[in-house]
């Protein structure tokens, strides 16, 4: 049985999003299920085609009638295939492969699955366009299909029954139409982003022409110190870790741009009501946080102004990117004016004490190119911290030789994390002089 009914806001702010970047940039989401032992190649075509009725995002296409609005499921089913390129028991080339891999929207479902049988049994690997899946509902696609393999039921799970997939982006489409809600929303952005400017050079030092690539960096601490650091700045500016590491990479991002008035990117789930919890689909909306940095203010002051501002896309901010771009100039020109900088901030801070890499720095390759139709740059900032050391990971896609100013940034991080916690009521320009 087939249906046709609108995207979800989420996945309207993502084909959004994946326009104006270009494909390599977000990438599916991948994992892998060991295969039970017996089990047979029809053995997974039945619960794969059990796991796309029961979570029927996974079938979807987009309908060429209004592309990039509309979407139709139960035309394709999930399909299963040789794994084919690297060793059968070389899972982390497989799962890189199948991350990047570029799915065709309109003639096949959202997932594909490959099959790898070894001496030792085998996996099955899952990937997953992320415009229908983001963490969450990966984690309980994998459930589902380890059980259906193993138990050839689904996982068992107390949580209310999930909102059914399509009744959940028509309502949403229902609600975002009304006029009263559309207005508030695009009125709140307008004063919001008043005075913010693009970044138009993230790295001035480093070449902003010439041919573009995609690459990794991590920076690496041992021990505990900024881990420490991060909750000491979360309590004496009344914040959280996400707000103060926000208000560290402005203050570096003004130091290395001189652009006061900007705005980062985040990505805010929307997975708050309970019957949404076990809903497989996208429920992430990016959304912009801006900040002002003031020399003369404290950074305190600083962060607990982008608090508010984190406030207001977390609790104020429904409609698709589309939509605000075409109705708010600053949302525009922030987020996509001709060679801007699109800079994404992740912060997370655990206390589980997970194996972090050695202490030091080191890159990779991204695993796909980088060539946006619009010359715009894409840097994610990621943080995140545990009591065994912490890390600052780094995608950057632009110009050859822009590596090096991104690390830069990152250590600029690094040094006024320290400053900061030392004395959070220094003026920002001072920590911006002060030494190493």
């Amino acid at each position: 049985m087939t249906s046709t009914f609108p995207l979800s806001a989420e996945q309207r702010s993502m084909l959004h999003m994946d326009g104006l970047l270009g494909p390599g940039v977000l990438h599916n989401l991948v994992g892998s299920v060991e295969l039970p032992t017996g089990a047979t190649r029809h053995d997974v075509e039945r619960a794969l085609d059990r796991l796309g009725v029961r979570h029927p995002a996974l079938t979807a296409t987009l309908t060429g009638d209004v592309l990039g609005k509309n979407q139709m499921t139960g035309q394709r089913g999930i399909e299963v295939r040789p794994a084919t390129g690297a060793p059968p028991d070389d899972l982390d080339s497989q799962l890189a492969r199948l991350r990047h891999l570029r799915l065709d929207r309109s003639t096949q479902a959202r997932a594909i699955a490959e099959l790898a049988e070894t001496e030792r049994g085998g996996s099955l690997v899952l990937a997953v366009d992320h415009l229908v899946c983001d963490a969450a509902a990966r984690e309980l696609v994998l459930r589902d299909l380890a059980a259906l393999l193993a138990t050839g039921e689904f996982a068992a799970d107390t949580r209310p029954h999930p909102e059914d997939y399509e009744t959940y982006c028509q309502e949403q489409d229902r609600a975002l139409s009304q006029e009263q809600v559309r207005r508030k929303e695009i009125d709140r952005w307008q004063r919001a982003l008043d005075g913010c400017q693009p970044l138009t050079s993230l790295t001035p030092e480093g070449p902003d022409s010439g041919p573009g690539e995609a690459s990794c960096w991590e920076i690496t601490e041992a021990g505990p110190t900024l881990h420490d650091t991060f909750r000491v700045l979360a309590r004496t500016t009344a914040t959280s870790p996400f707000v103060v590491g926000a208000a560290l990479y402005a203050v570096a991002l003004w130091i290395r741009t001189g652009v006061r008035s900007s705005a980062l990117i985040t990505p805010v789930s929307t997975r708050r009501a309970p019957r949404h919890e076990r809903l497989v689909t996208n429920l992430v909306n990016e959304r912009l946080i801006p900040y002002h940095v003031v020399p003369e203010q404290d950074f305190t002051t600083l962060a607990q102004t982008i608090g508010r501002s984190f406030l207001l896309a977390l609790r104020g901010s429904s409609l698709a990117i589309p939509d605000l771009v075409a109705t708010v100039d600053g949302y525009r020109e922030v987020l996509q004016a001709p060679g801007c900088a699109y800079v994404q901030l992740q912060v997370s801070v655990g206390e589980e004490e997970q194996a972090f890499p050695p202490a030091g720095e080191r890159t990779w390759p991204w695993g796909a190119p980088y060539a946006p139709p619009t010359g715009i740059t894409c840097t994610v900032f990621r943080v995140n911290t545990s009591p065994l050391g912490a890390r600052l990971n780094t995608f950057h896609g632009g110009p050859v030789g822009q590596g090096a100013a991104v690390a830069a940034l990152m250590r600029d991080v690094m040094r006024l994390a320290r400053l900061a916690a030392f004395d959070p009521g220094t003026p920002i320009s001072r920590l911006a002089a002060a030494p190493s």
